[in-house]
């Protein structure tokens, strides 16, 4: 009688190739194209500039500025948060089958990924979004137990309420004055583009300060991150208990009718954001105006609801044999989602800031030019993605996270297929 292995005994084993859902890798890997155009305009420090200079850019890059903002900006990162919530609920349907409970396991798996943000962010890039995740999916273990109703109730109240979080948290915490706030962001934009590194990690911490804490605010981030964790959690846990990974053509139906009132709202919404961003722009109008109110108002529920656009538009796609065959093109890349959004970083540093090997072009590549940049970007990550998972059982941050979540080694590589002679 063989002996199960003490993680298999205790409930907890990683998750197979043959355990994976296709269509969930193939969203990371949407999400992680848009993470990577959206990530960019802030390495390439375009969205570091005051905005009284866009009026002079071109008018292609104005018009690739205002579609990023219209489809990718906050759509990409809500997409990563929905999915985070249906991992959430995946790991816990199968501890609950193997007769545990996985909220401790999630928990020593929510430390390590803090720590990985934290590396991130203080060595590398002030834009992690690891540690936000991190801290918010703890509280996301308060809710375990709700029902359905009540997790739709706080995920759609909280990305509602995200607006009075603000307001609360702009009170508490004033932010810079314009003329201010600009001086520090163009200092931080030639201190990145210059050699040194200590004086890029000093403007890191600034930019961690002032951009992310000052201008934005935790309790903001991690109102609207909890609203999708729980949104996310909510929908995983229905599609495990109900089978929809498994069969998603017996509920093509209410699928179409999520796409549709999603992608109606989210795309009004973001329209109507648009016009009221270029109305302030061409108008220098008070930052305290109505239109600025609405901006505010719409923003969340807007991006939250393309998000969950792109998502059922995905499962839509997968019923048909020929995307659902093209969208399992894009699975490796999503596999190794923790390894490729490092991977994001490293290059932009590459590019865009001037230490070490860095080329320094933060400034000189244009909105328009970045597209062309994440593209190449995309296509080599899903190439380096497709050799690297026919080799090895994970990605190599997947594979870290992992042995330090289960406390010892995980074996990485694939095992070879015994060949058999003939004669």
């Amino acid at each position: 009688m063989n002996t199960p292995s003490p993680q298999i005994a205790s409930g907890f084993a990683p998750v197979t190739t043959s355990d994976r859902f296709v269509l969930l890798d193939a969203l990371r890997a949407l999400a992680l194209v848009g993470v990577c155009f959206a990530n960019l305009e802030w390495f390439t420090g375009y969205r570091l500039v005051p905005m009284a200079s866009v009026e002079h850019w071109p008018l292609v890059d104005k018009v690739t500025m205002q579609l990023s903002q219209l489809f990718i900006d906050g759509k990409a990162f809500g997409l990563f948060s929905l999915l985070f919530g249906v991992g959430f609920a995946v790991q816990l349907h199968r501890a609950e089958a193997r007769g545990t409970d996985g909220a401790r396991f999630f928990a020593r798996r929510l430390g390590i990924l803090l720590l990985f943000g934290a590396v991130h962010a203080l060595l590398l890039w002030y834009g992690d979004i690891l540690q936000s995740y991190a801290l918010v999916g703890f509280a996301l273990l308060l809710f375990r137990h709700y029902s359905d109703r009540a997790l739709l109730r706080w995920g759609v109240g909280l990305s509602l309420m995200g607006f009075l979080v603000n307001l609360g948290w702009h009170q508490l915490v004033p932010a810079l004055p314009a003329a201010t706030y600009e001086a520090h962001l163009d200092h931080a934009v030639r201190t990145f583009a210059g050699p040194s590194y200590g004086a890029t990690l000093a403007a890191n911490l600034g930019m961690i300060w002032e951009d992310q804490v000052l201008s934005w605010g935790p309790p903001v981030a991690g109102c609207w991150i909890l609203a999708r964790l729980l949104l996310g959690y909510c929908f995983g846990r229905w599609a495990m208990r109900t089978g929809f990974f498994q069969n998603p053509a017996a509920y093509a139906r209410p699928l179409r009718r999520l796409f549709g009132w999603t992608l109606v709202v989210g795309l009004g919404g973001g329209l109507l954001l648009r016009a009221v961003s270029v109305l302030l722009l061409a108008h220098r109008l008070s930052p305290d105006g109505y239109l600025v109110l609405i901006r505010e108002v719409l923003r969340d529920p807007a991006d939250l609801a393309l998000s969950v656009a792109y998502a059922a538009g995905f499962g839509l796609l997968a019923l048909r044999a020929r995307w659902a065959a093209a969208l399992g093109v894009l699975a490796p890349m999503g596999q190794m989602a923790l390894t490729n959004y490092l991977m994001q970083t490293l290059v932009g540093l590459w590019l865009c800031y001037g230490y070490g090997l860095g080329l320094g072009l933060i400034g000189h590549i244009g909105p328009f030019a970045s597209v062309g940049v994440c593209a190449a970007e995309v296509l080599a990550q899903l190439a380096f993605s497709h050799w690297w998972m026919r080799r090895f059982r994970f990605g190599p941050a997947e594979w870290l996270w992992r042995s330090l979540s289960y406390g010892h080694w995980q074996p990485l590589r694939r095992p070879i297929p015994a060949v058999v002679a003939f004669g």
